[in-house]
């Protein structure tokens, strides 16, 4: 609602209409799915895409820039996409012996196209997904509230500590002299964008898509952004900052509203669930937050916006009529229930 009512505001309302019916039906199409299939299902059909896109990678290793890019259209991309489907594939292995080696095939072949892709951001989702994993298991003991604070504080501490290492991995690996920890360009940057461009369109924003905009040539908003070495943005390198700069200070307050209700969601189902695909909601929502530390992917029509929807859709059904008291409750039954049950002898 509030990317299509950002068309009344936006300075170029008719090309924020027409990314609006993009995204909404996109949006439309992610709420169907997450309707119709359950987590199961959900699970192997990410398992599977994952495994064709991974050997279709490997057919076309086309390399751009910095490394291979697959079939998708930019090596982060693929270094993205690769990081969540080896974790995938990883959790299948250990839940699935009897396709270990397979499974740990496909995780090795994706793990292999991460590396070349040369991501750096790729290489610490991958590590901080598997962590989670490992994480998880013994969050599992813990009852839903501790489990939604022990979570809570998981992203917290990985989402600093992603930013530290990606943007200065070359001065960890190197030690580069004379580099500070500046965020490689980007903490300037947004603090530019704060300064000169969130806080003149604080409230409300300056619309969806409405900010970058290279095809208006000389009327594009994004040319004021340029850096003291003469670097142009494209974008503003972090999808949370991307938000500010679009739909302004309440849209950022309804997104993090959104988002913390599905988190809590995703730990209760967690919690209470015992199949071991109920993992993949708080992986999904984890991999939302990495690339969108340092890349502006959020709001873009693509598969972190889908995975987002669908996990929103999921957990709202699933999780209908449970409650973080619920493990309590059950803890506290029990004594009752022993109390009033008796023996067959007993009855007799």
């Amino acid at each position: 609602l509030m990317i299509s009512l950002s068309a009344l505001w936006s300075e170029t309302p008719i090309a924020t209409l027409k990314w609006s019916c993009v995204i909404l039906g996109t949006t439309t199409v992610s709420a169907y799915i997450g309707k119709q299939y359950q987590w199961q299902d959900l699970y192997r059909i990410l398992c599977w895409v994952g495994a064709g896109l991974t050997i279709l990678s490997l057919v076309k290793n086309t390399k751009h820039g910095k490394g291979w890019q697959g079939i998708l259209g930019h090596a982060n991309q693929l270094g993205g996409a690769m990081a969540l489907i080896s974790t995938l594939w990883i959790w299948q292995a250990v839940n699935n012996p009897k396709q270990r080696w397979f499974s740990l095939g496909i995780a090795g072949a994706s793990l292999l196209l991460l590396q070349n892709a040369n991501s750096a951001g790729a290489k610490v989702q991958v590590v901080v997904l598997i962590s989670l994993l490992i994480y998880l298991k013994f969050v599992k003991s813990l009852s839903s509230k501790w489990a939604f604070l022990a979570v809570v504080l998981f992203l917290l501490l990985v989402s600093i500590a992603a930013i530290l290492i990606t943007e200065n991995l070359e001065t960890i690996v190197v030690d580069t002299l004379g580099k500070d920890m500046t965020f490689t360009g980007r903490r300037p940057l947004w603090e530019m964008l704060w300064k000169q461009e969130i806080k003149s369109h604080l409230w409300l924003g300056h619309g969806y898509h409405s900010f970058w905009q290279p095809w208006r040539g000389l009327d594009d908003p994004g040319n004021d952004v340029v850096m003291p070495n003469g670097w142009k943005a494209p974008h503003a390198h972090n999808g949370f900052v991307e938000i500010l700069l679009e739909l302004g200070l309440v849209g950022f307050v309804l997104f993090i509203l959104s988002f913390f209700t599905t988190l809590a969601r995703a730990v209760l189902y967690f919690s209470q669930s015992k199949q071991p695909e109920s993992v993949l909601p708080i992986i999904l929502l984890t991999f939302l937050i990495l690339p969108n530390l340092t890349l502006s992917r959020l709001l873009e029509v693509g598969d972190v916006w889908c995975y987002y929807i669908i996990s929103v859709v999921r957990l709202s059904l699933d999780t209908r009529g449970m409650t973080f008291n619920d493990n309590q409750r059950k803890e506290s039954c029990e004594p009752l229930k022993s109390q009033y049950e008796s023996s067959p002898e007993e009855d007799s």
